[in-house]
């Protein structure tokens, strides 16, 4: 680590005590910390990255991995992209409650196309971890790339209704017609609890509506059959 980055990654660290954790301390965000080391993105990466292997190892709670995010997602890039999602496993595997996953979700939107591949890799490589998978759905919520359609179209057979849900907020967005046969099983989706069921359906029907909006006979007839 460079001798002038170590007390500003030292500085990540303050709210990470006995003290704080019980209450004692208050917590302080280390603002001027993290500022810097955005500056300093390419001489503060290896720093980072150390912190975000200590965050896997330790499986615990941390206070420092919120601002090692928060510095990746300012920074930006490929590089970001791939940590952040090792955080968001991390997270998962630990079954942590620090709050990591929603900053992780938060700057996985913002970087949008630029983080496509590296969050199909995610969910190709971790498909079987249904929380990480569903932590990655999410964030794809709110991305307009058709790269992503083959894995979302995938995702609609995943055996969780959360996944499965953000899967049809995703293509609603993609503006890609080809997929609204895909889409259309959704509107009789059925699940044994009722309050799933119905969202989900709701959810493919606004779908439907986003992809269709300029097609609204095709829209009244596909609506036709729920009646």
């Amino acid at each position: 680590m460079n001798e002038s980055t170590a007390p500003l990654v030292e500085s990540l660290l303050v709210n990470d005590r006995e003290a704080v954790y019980s209450g004692r301390e208050a917590l302080v965000e280390p603002k001027g910390a993290i500022e810097e080391l955005v500056r300093r993105k390419d001489s503060a990466m290896p720093a980072l990255i150390q912190l975000v292997e200590r965050y896997e190892s330790e499986k615990e709670g941390r206070y420092y991995i919120e601002y090692v995010t928060e510095i990746l997602g300012r920074i930006g890039g490929n590089q970001s992209s791939e940590l952040i999602l090792r955080i968001l496993l991390a997270y998962n595997d630990a079954e942590l409650d620090d709050g990591s996953d929603m900053t992780c979700i938060r700057w996985l939107r913002k970087f949008a196309s630029s983080a496509v591949p590296a969050m199909i890799r995610f969910v190709e490589k971790n498909y079987d971890q249904t929380f990480a998978v569903g932590d990655a759905a999410e964030a794809m919520e709110e991305i307009q790339d058709r790269r992503l359609i083959p894995l979302l179209l995938r995702l609609l057979k995943y055996p969780n209704y959360l996944v499965v849900q953000s899967a049809l907020i995703s293509l609603g967005k993609q503006n890609d017609k080809s997929v609204v046969t895909r889409i259309i099983p959704f509107l009789k989706y059925n699940d044994e609890n009722l309050a799933e069921q119905r969202e989900t359906r709701e959810l493919a029907l606004l779908a439907l509506e986003s992809l269709l909006g300029d097609d609204e006979a095709r829209l009244r007839g596909i609506k036709s059959q729920l009646r």
